[in-house]
């Protein structure tokens, strides 16, 4: 997966940023359950830390 820049991304005005929150949740939780069902209950370390990680900046983003 390639991430484009942040300033080659043209505004949007269809969609704001809450509709976006809750779907990059709604993904995050759903990855997490594909890698329980890949790796077992617990998570590894590493995969737990990284998504906690992700959730972190998504929380971030909304507060700004």
């Amino acid at each position: 997966m390639k991430m484009r820049k942040y300033k080659d991304i043209n505004p949007n005005n269809r969609t704001n940023f809450v509709m976006v929150y809750y779907h990059a949740g709604r993904t995050l939780t759903q990855i997490e359950t594909l890698l329980k069902k890949a790796y077992g209950n617990p998570l590894p370390v590493r995969p737990r830390d990284r998504l906690n990680r992700l959730q972190f900046k998504l929380e971030q983003m909304a507060a700004r």
